[in-house]
């Protein structure tokens, strides 16, 4: 079980270490304040519009392929991408049994005599 990403034994250590940095008798008016603390800015005005700027910014990618008609694009390009999908294999399986009978391009490679290098020119110094 995590909570913000900290594990069970992260939070005995930090009620440890809050045990030890206010002492026993200071521990709960120090959990108090920082509830109130806290509630005071999750109630805020300032507190909503971040959460409202952050859920603007988090939908604002969706909110402009629909401006921009894109969703429909999406759509046919994944037909398209079907399509093509089901067409491969017997394609596929054509290639390989009519064009390329037995390998036949394979074996012509290796009886095929190898070619020949080019003579090279040499020059006559005069010295």
């Amino acid at each position: 079980m995590n909570i913000l990403g900290i594990g069970p034994l992260e939070f005995v250590f930090i009620g440890l270490l809050l045990l030890i940095i206010f002492g026993p008798k200071d521990l709960q008016r120090a959990g108090k304040s920082i509830g109130q603390g806290l509630r005071k800015i999750v109630r805020s005005d300032t507190w909503k519009t971040v959460v409202q700027t952050s859920k603007t910014i988090k939908d604002l990618p969706n909110e402009l392929i629909r401006e921009a008609d894109l969703d429909e694009i999406r759509k046919t390009l994944a037909q398209t991408k079907s399509d093509f999908g089901s067409i491969a294999p017997p394609l596929h399986q054509t290639i390989n049994s009519d064009i390329l009978p037995d390998n036949e391009i394979h074996q012509n490679l290796k009886t095929a005599p190898p070619a020949q290098p080019e003579p090279q020119k040499t020059q006559q110094g005069t010295d």
